[in-house]
């Protein structure tokens, strides 16, 4: 497979994903915005053998043989699947630290065998950092950026998301026996810890979803905190996506912590002001 090709495989992943990160993919130079597209649709090859429908075991081997392909590409500078060559070049090209990708196969295997449900509370910002905060950080090498408040700016940045994330999607996940709010959260309002549906339906849970904000919104705060003045350039495409999702949080939050269905709209005109704000 040629080298164009191969990243041309990871731009139609993007592409066919339908990510809010594509948008912020889309503002940088072609080498880096070719690395993003590599970066992330190795995120959602991972993710999809999670989610899709499939017999346990084979999600476990599958997922197995993505840490083979990793082990392949760093220790012997080589590759085997067809996603496998763009990765190589851009864990080459960008010193790509292999442990994030081990966190971020981990993160998403927490919801193997068994879909995750009401995690302990270090759990759950073990899985934020697994599945946002490890593309966050392996995204930064790539923006060209790396330094402690930087990481410490992908750290805080990555558990907002994913918790806004948890929040606008907590209807569609319970659906399918998956429940992220922390056990501690659920017991401090007395909700169910055992069934997702039960705990949606509950009438406090309005409550669990406003103590969820409250990590949200701590965690935006502190990846504003981070952010250096000096590195706002290179930040932008984790400023709009930031922004975007500062978006979604924002409606929910207007419309009140009680709804969890339908999932928030963002209109195409908020989304170009969210973009704009980030080079501004």
């Amino acid at each position: 497979m040629e080298i164009s090709s191969c990243f041309k495989l990871a731009e139609e992943i993007v592409k066919k994903s339908g990510s809010s990160f594509y948008w912020g993919m889309r503002i940088l130079p072609k080498n880096k915005r070719m690395a993003m597209y590599a970066l992330y649709a190795f995120c959602r090859e991972i993710d999809d053998i999670v989610d899709e429908p499939d017999k346990i075991e084979n999600k476990f081997k599958r997922l197995d043989e993505w840490r083979a392909e990793l082990e392949l590409i760093y220790k012997q500078n080589h590759f085997s699947k067809p996603l496998g060559e763009a990765l190589l070049k851009t864990i080459t090209e960008y010193h790509l630290d292999k442990k994030e990708f081990d966190l971020l196969i981990d993160g998403v295997a927490m919801d193997l065998p068994t879909p995750i449900c009401a995690p302990e509370l270090n759990k759950y910002f073990s899985y934020c950092r697994g599945v946002a905060g490890a593309p966050g950080m392996l995204s930064l090498r790539i923006f060209g950026i790396y330094n402690d408040n930087v990481k410490a700016f992908a750290i805080s940045l990555g558990d907002a998301l994913q918790t806004t994330n948890i929040l606008r999607d907590m209807y569609e996940d319970a659906q399918i026996g998956r429940l992220y709010a922390p056990k501690e959260i659920l017991e401090k309002h007395g909700v169910s810890t055992k069934f997702p549906q039960d705990a949606i339906n509950h009438p406090k849970i309005a409550l669990v979803r406003t103590d969820l904000a409250k990590i949200a919104a701590q965690k935006f705060e502190e990846a504003e905190q981070h952010i250096n003045l000096a590195n706002m350039k290179l930040l932008r495409p984790a400023l709009i996506m930031m922004n975007l999702y500062k978006l979604y949080f924002d409606a929910m939050k207007k419309r009140g912590w009680a709804i969890l269905y339908p999932r928030p709209y963002i209109s195409k005109f908020q989304k170009i002001a969210a973009i704009f704000k980030a080079f501004y």
